[in-house]
């Protein structure tokens, strides 16, 4: 049921957006143009948290990781250090 009412909200949101930018770009709005973006943007939402990991700890051990990385390639490019 969840997946059913992002998708609603979606396309809602969709339509509003969808209205608004038409306006402010001086177009007519296009029905079929919003609902195919809506429709494209809620399945993506819908699919984001299948995606996400769902340990934390596992995402603060990469970020911890990526930290490391990034100190090292900021010093090995602009300090002039080798590796």
């Amino acid at each position: 049921m969840k997946y059913v009412m992002t998708l609603f909200w979606t396309l809602i949101f969709g339509f509003v957006v969808g209205f608004i930018g038409s306006k402010l770009v001086k177009l007519d709005f296009n029905v079929q143009a919003t609902l195919t973006v809506s429709v494209i943007f809620g399945i993506l939402l819908n699919l984001v948290p299948l995606v996400l990991p769902k340990d934390p700890s596992s995402i603060r051990q990469k970020r911890t990781t990526q930290r490391k990385c990034w100190v090292v390639l900021f010093f090995a490019l602009f300090c002039n250090v080798d590796v």
